[in-house]
């Protein structure tokens, strides 16, 4: 068995450096009284053991916020996922509201004569503007319908209603 004075005999030798000693033999073969030598530091199973369930809860709690992490971005690829089902009738609903603006832009064309180009810009500013702000709200209905999986039951209606 290692004694406290082969202990302080050793530490004596190190010149300031602490010396760490780790004592896995049942029984144990460092003398405890050891680690009351200044620079000492004297680590048994028991120690090891609790630094090992200490560690163990620690990745049990790390373990629990990454997967609770992982099941809030499944569900929000998910909902954005379903989304995606929506996408060709949000397109096709841009269009088709794009469609009657510029052949509105030509008509009134036809009748205003020559614009200068301001005016112009404006025109097509103040339509754009009408435009977006009319398909914005299916818009956004459509999508929070898709990302609850309830876009089947719109879609048809919404083709029926905008004459898609």
């Amino acid at each position: 068995m290692i004694q406290r004075a082969d202990v302080e005999a050793a530490r004596a030798t190190r010149w300031q450096r602490p010396l760490f000693l780790i004592d896995i033999a049942v029984p144990r073969d460092i003398d405890p009284e050891s680690a009351k030598v200044p620079g000492v530091f004297l680590y048994d199973l028991d120690d090891l053991k609790a630094v090992a369930e200490a560690n163990l809860r620690e990745r049990r709690k790390e373990a629990a916020a990454a997967e609770a992490i992982v099941e809030r971005e499944v569900v929000e690829f998910l909902e954005w996922r379903r989304s995606l089902d929506v996408v060709p009738l949000v397109v096709e609903l841009r269009q088709r509201g794009e469609e009657i603006r510029r052949h509105e832009i030509e008509r009134a064309r036809a009748r205003l004569g020559d614009l200068t180009p301001e005016q112009e810009n404006a025109i097509d500013g103040l339509t754009t503007a009408i435009v977006n702000k009319l398909l914005h709200p299916p818009t956004v209905h459509l999508k929070e319908a898709a990302s609850n999986g309830h876009a089947a039951e719109h879609v048809g209606f919404i083709r029926k209603l905008l004459g898609l």
